[in-house]
């Protein structure tokens, strides 16, 4: 499923989240969630985005309750 994330200057993002593999803040005082994207055995890239991890995860359980 399409995410509608941003960067830090508010653009919007289209990530393709079941490519995946990842996404977290890595300290608490991140301004960014990286979403790591692409297979192991593929060169991957990271996405940066402002959205925190918490809200990323509702935002797929939701779109995951909407294609029910």
């Amino acid at each position: 499923m399409w995410l509608e994330l941003h960067d830090s200057d508010g653009k919007s993002i289209f990530v393709n989240m079941e490519n995946a593999t990842d996404f977290r803040r890595w300290n608490a005082d991140d301004l960014y969630t990286q979403i790591a994207v692409g297979g192991f055995g593929e060169k991957g890239r990271i996405v940066h985005v402002v959205e925190d991890p918490g809200t990323i995860k509702t935002m797929i359980d939701d779109a995951q309750l909407r294609s029910r």
